[in-house]
């Protein structure tokens, strides 16, 4: 509806398409843009649920709708008040946006979404997740609008917001406003091409007849066979012409002839063109102002050309005749079949075609030159181009020539075959992959062109045009003596030469590129790796789904089980060996015994389960059973814990009852605990309890109560502090301080405690964590991989008694520990002792305490996940120093021994035999990449013979013998390849070719990625008895003919000539 003159700019965004919810104008606000679907996460798998409630209906989607009411509440907190889905909007969701006040729109266009957020300054974020401040928009206007019969949604922006506009055209019909928006399209388009290139050339056909006849005039002078190719390359420029004079309902054949004698005469600027009456005459093209942008112009000539040469060499294949390389092509021209080669005319007609177009624009206005300034020049510059143009002939390429390369010549080992009454743990391999450290795949960019991070443009600049000097095809393509360029052995160089210019050209396409070369610094090649809005690429077949599927839900089952019961348990084992020390010898001699006894004086079994019924209730079911010198004793106890809802009475509350029997020595009991965190510092508690005590002389029960209360207070970020009062039941004060350092590596805990009965104690305990070799896990052990922090106690704190202790996390490093404690009962006890990992999931710890009244204890202990295993042994019941001698050294020799005998050897065998084996199913790959390097050198021979010659000359570096890899020392006999291959690599081409001006500099990074190189160390972690780094570069040169000789490691960088490098003789 409406006429063109209706048409208006809008600066912002304009989107045919209504609002989702209900909420349809927003002014001033922030904005959200999502890729993915605004809806609760759903697979594709299909299943079935079975329901036998409405109870049970009403829990299997309370939380879906939890989960989504938290994601938009979340958006809703950033300030968000618009949200752009690029995917379907759920109902769920639209309902919470309503609520909440949040405008939603639905955009199925990634192109749309980019530019939006190119209008607004957000990012498009992958998934539902509540944006940043970096991440969220700003936008002045968002409404519903009708224009004419559509329903919009318009973006606005103010004057100094945003980039974009939106041109609204409006027309009375389809094809007037079709009309209108090709020529803005058009217009726009030559106007990016003019701020591009300012350069413009004659329209109206008259460009495409001089370039004809330019082309026609240089085949007049060529001959042979190529003549017909440029011939009809030129004829091909006439189709423009012809389409043109169709169009307008004239003779082609005439129009054409009346060009070609117009140009003849002088006049190259004249075309087929249309007077503003409608009349069509052949006039002066820039008369009348019809011109055509160079730039467009050429690259459209470029293309085509690339296309016509494009079939020629598909032609060429499927046309080849064997052994000689050549392709037959009938060439039609009059009355002649012609059979040529058309590849060099191809390319020659192409440099005329260049060379036109380039001094047709050459003066200020672009458009009176003379046509005929240079032609001889140009002529005699395309003939030498076509003697030494390749003929591009395109054969599958083969393997390449390796019999030079012993490692190559061998057959391929067959992979190792387990033992199965042996077989090797799976995780071993893990523990591999991780010890290697960086295994990416993706090149080093900055190593592949031989810079170093920080380089600027103009050093990464010089760096491609010397490997581009190296290995660009051009200079790898020769003719053989019978003038034959596409024999097998050229076209197989010319196949590796493009390979290797293809990884320098990409690595200066990211690298010369800012923006690409910050995104490649901070996230890799995964960064440059993303195309349009995908969020992952399908790589596996169907039935590896299928199986990856089943091994997850599988998994999860599991995890989920685990969950739901969190089973715990605790196993204590008390051993007596105070005969040991304490003999005695005032027994009657017939009395006394040789050997000392041993006892087991006490036995502890701990069981815990929790299970979680809802996301706010768990019920927790923990038993103990002690049996200490003959008397046995029980504790049992259920606790149901309870989370508060922020709409309860009792909001963010936690409330813990239980019923217990045996705690504590008391009967039955039960008692209710509540906790609540006021603001981010501050945690309070407030318990009630009621306890029984039998008295079995009189047949009666007496009921106590008790009341207990307690604050936890975060005074500084690394310190905590806890102080504690009961009331009637275990009546007394307890306060705790525990400070922390930075990492963890220091911890403080300063405790203090009274009771009514007259007990009084002071303790100090100290923490450290240490980097002894002795205390850190073993070398594949995994326990490096695994979670950083683990939970000494051990036992279930509802089993425990109330007095709580704040915990203290310590890291997969080891830790020593002491500590004081005065009090009224032992006076002094003194405890020392240490932990650390031996596996993935385990700890292990033993303390050594010295006190007057409980004499010398040795406490062992091992915990697994949710498992603990102690081992608490009596040695002395006097402060006797003989057994706390023997209790510090007798342990510390058995754990040093087992780990050094046993356990140590034990983990390296398997790492070895994983090494092994990894190596073995990497030997193709390895294989692949050595035929890349050394085909990589063979291009690289020749410069590197001539820059030897060169600096030979002079006195200046020659590269004597260059090694990368693992070099062993010179006295060692280990072997210098495995199941993989050599364990070094010859680099002595490659160095030599990359010396200029009598030096070599290699920067720090992986040299591996060194055009010539590659890594014969992948898949090792360590070789037996190697020391220092696995990848060295070993360089023997001279320099002034004098042998110097250097180890350098990647890390560190190479740079030679130095003096300190000099040796007597080689």
């Amino acid at each position: 509806g409406s006429g063109v003159t209706s048409s208006r700019i809008l600066r912002g965004m304009v989107f045919r398409r209504e609002a989702e919810g209900e909420v349809k104008e927003v002014r001033d606000c922030k904005i959200a843009v999502f890729s993915c679907p605004v809806d609760a996460l759903h697979t594709e798998t299909k299943g079935t649920v079975l329901l036998t409630s409405a109870d049970e209906l009403t829990q299997f989607s309370k939380g879906e709708e939890n989960l989504m009411e938290k994601h938009m509440q979340a958006i809703a907190d950033a300030g968000v008040k618009v949200v752009v889905s690029g995917g379907k909007i759920g109902e769920l969701a639209l309902h919470y946006a309503n609520k909440l006040g949040i405008m939603l729109v639905r955009l199925s266009s990634k192109f749309d979404i980019r530019r939006l957020c190119q209008a607004t300054g957000a990012i498009a974020l992958p998934r539902l997740t509540a944006p940043t401040p970096e991440e969220v928009g700003h936008v002045t206007h968002v409404r519903t609008d009708e224009i004419a019969d559509a329903s919009v949604v318009i973006f606005e922006q103010d004057v100094h917001e945003g980039s974009v506009v939106t041109i609204l055209v409006r027309g009375s019909t389809d094809n007037i406003m079709d009309d209108v928006e090709r020529a803005i399209d058009d217009g726009v388009n030559t106007f990016k091409c003019l701020t591009r290139s300012p350069k413009v050339v004659a329209g109206a056909g008259a460009t495409e007849i001089e370039l004809a006849r330019r082309l026609l005039s240089y085949a007049d002078t060529l001959t042979g066979l190529e003549q017909y190719a440029v011939r009809e390359f030129a004829r091909a420029f006439e189709v423009a012409v012809r389409t043109l004079a169709e169009n307008a309902g004239e003779k082609a054949t005439e129009i054409i002839a009346m060009l070609y004698a117009k140009h003849e005469s002088g006049q190259h600027h004249t075309g087929l063109v249309t007077k503003p009456g409608g009349e069509v005459e052949v006039g002066d093209a820039v008369k009348f102002s019809i011109l055509d942008t160079h730039l467009l112009k050429r690259w459209a000539i470029r293309f085509a050309t690339d296309a016509a040469c494009t079939v020629l060499r598909v032609d060429q294949a499927l046309r080849s005749t064997g052994s000689a390389g050549h392709f037959s092509l009938m060439v039609k021209h009059g009355k002649f079949s012609v059979v040529s080669n058309l590849s060099a005319p191809v390319y020659a007609a192409q440099d005329v075609l260049d060379e036109v177009l380039v001094d047709k624009t050459a003066k200020a206005n672009c458009i009176d030159v003379n046509f005929n300034t240079l032609a001889d020049r140009q002529r005699r510059t395309i003939r030498q181009r076509c003697s030494s143009r390749p003929s591009m002939t395109v054969t599958a390429p083969t393997s390449p020539d390796v019999s030079s390369d012993p490692f190559l010549e061998n057959p391929l080992e067959a992979d190792p075959v387990e033992d199965p009454d042996d077989p090797l743990d799976p995780s071993f391999f893990d523990v591999v992959d991780s010890l290697e450290g960086d295994t990416n795949d993706s090149p080093d960019l900055y190593s592949v062109l031989g810079v170093p991070r920080d380089a600027d443009i103009a050093a990464i600049r010089t760096a491609y045009k010397r490997l581009s000097l190296l290995l660009h095809p051009d200079r790898h393509t020769t003719s053989s003596s019978t003038g034959d360029s596409n024999s097998v052995p050229n076209r197989l160089i010319v196949a590796d030469a493009e390979a290797a210019f293809g990884r320098v050209s990409a690595a200066y396409a990211v690298l010369s590129d800012p923006v690409k070369r910050r995104i490649y610094d901070a996230y890799g090649h995964e960064g440059l790796q993303v195309q349009g809005w995908e969020i992952t690429g399908c790589e596996k077949s169907a039935p590896e789904m299928r199986l990856e599927y089943l091994m997850l839900k599988q998994k999860a089952k599991a995890e989920k089980q685990l969950q739901l019961t969190q089973p715990s348990s605790e196993f204590a084992l008390g051993l007596d060996l105070t005969d040991v020390f304490d003999r005695y010898l005032e027994e009657p001699i017939e009395e006394r015994t040789i050997r000392p006894k041993l006892s087991v004086s006490q036995l502890t079994l701990a069981q815990s389960v929790t299970a979680g019924l809802t996301t706010r209730n768990a019920v927790t079911l923990a038993g103990q059973v002690t049996a200490h010198n003959g008397l046995g004793v029980g504790t049992w106890m259920l606790m149901w814990r309870h989370h508060c809802g922020k709409r309860s009475l009792l909001s963010f509350t936690t409330i813990d009852s239980e019923i217990s029997y045996g705690r504590g020595g008391r009967g039955l009991g039960a008692g209710v605990r509540l906790r609540r965190a006021f603001g981010d510092r501050f945690v309070g508690n407030l318990g009630f309890s009621l306890n029984s005590i039998g008295d079995h002389a009189q047949s009666r029960i007496s009921l106590i109560p008790g009341i207990s209360t307690g604050w936890h207070i975060q005074l500084l970020p690394r310190t905590q502090a806890r102080i504690e009062w009961r009331w009637n039941l275990d009546p007394g004060l307890s306060a705790e301080v525990l400070w922390s350092s930075e990492g963890d590596e220091y911890a403080v805990r300063l405790s203090t405690r009274l009771s009514a009965i007259g007990r009084a104690g002071v303790a100090l305990r100290l923490e450290k964590t240490v980097l002894w070799s002795w205390l850190n896990p073993p070398r594949g052990s995994g326990a490096g991989k695994g979670e950083e922090t683990h939970s000494w106690n051990s036992t279930p704190e509802w089993a425990k008694d109330d007095e709580e202790e704040l915990e203290v996390q310590s890291g997969k490093h080891g830790r020593i520990f002491g500590s004081v404690d005065v009090n009224t009962v032992d006076l002094v006890e003194l405890t020392v002792g240490a932990q650390c990992s031996v596996s993935l999931y385990s700890r292990l710890s033993g303390s050594l305490s010295f006190s007057f009244q409980r004499g010398v204890n040795l406490r062992i202990s091992l915990l697994r996940g949710t498992q603990s295993y102690s081992l608490p042994i009596t040695l002395s019941e006097q402060p006797n120093r003989v057994a706390a001698g023997y209790g510090f050294i007798v342990p510390v020799l058995l754990f040093a021994a087992f780990r050094t005998l046993v356990y140590e050897p034990y983990l390296n065998r398997q790492l070895e035999r994983a090494q092994v084996s990894r190596r073995a199913k990497l030997r193709n790959e390895l294989l692949r990449r050595r035929r890349e390097a050394l085909a990589t050198q063979e291009l690289m021979k020749h410069t590197a013979n001539r820059i030897r010659e060169s600096e030979a000359a002079v006195g200046g570096l020659v590269i004597v013998q260059a090694t990368f890899g693992y070099i062993p020392p010179v006295d060692s006999e280990q072997k210098l390849s495995d199941a993989g291959g050599p364990l070094n690599f010859d680099v002595t081409i490659p160095l030599q070719a990359l010396v200029e001006q009598n030096q070599l500099r290699l920067p720090p990074g992986r040299w591996s990625d060194i055009q010539g190189f590659y890594d014969p160390c992948v898949g090792i972690v360590r070789l037996p008895g190697q020391k220092g780094v696995l990848r060295q570069l070993h360089v023997v040169y001279t320099f002034h003919n004098t042998p110097h000789e250097v180890m350098a490691d990647e890390s560190q960088g190479l740079a030679i000539p130095l003096a300190k490098h000099r040796i007597e003789a080689l």
